[in-house]
């Protein structure tokens, strides 16, 4: 397990051990979460990034999120092969195409849906 992986599960035992309660600032600063918001500020907030993400590449996205489901059953070299795979599909993709041809041409992309 690598220093930070160790370092990392250290703190979650210590928390969950020790039952403390954390404040959101705490949440915040230890990464497990990655915005704080003003209670009245939730769902504004919620909502710019639930549209983000559907605005974005979602089927690039969905990849993502597999690929990170999926690493901690694979050891670095299948995880490479596994990232190499995605980032073709991506590439060859309608979204992928859209995606380069936006920033070649220093715009925003027009992302097919």
């Amino acid at each position: 397990m690598a220093a930070a992986a160790r370092r990392r599960a250290a703190r979650a035992r210590h928390i969950l051990l020790t039952d403390r309660v954390l404040d959101a600032d705490a949440a915040l600063a230890l990464g497990l979460v990655s915005e704080v918001v003003d209670d009245a500020d939730v769902l504004p907030a919620a909502e710019r990034v639930a549209w983000r993400l559907a605005d974005g590449p979602t089927r690039a996205l969905g990849r993502i999120k597999r690929l990170l489901a999926e690493a901690p059953g694979r050891d670095l070299d299948a995880h490479l092969d596994a990232e190499a795979r995605a980032i073709a599909e991506s590439a060859a993709d309608a979204e992928g195409r859209a995606g380069v041809a936006a920033f070649l041409a220093r715009r925003a992309p027009d992302l097919p849906r």
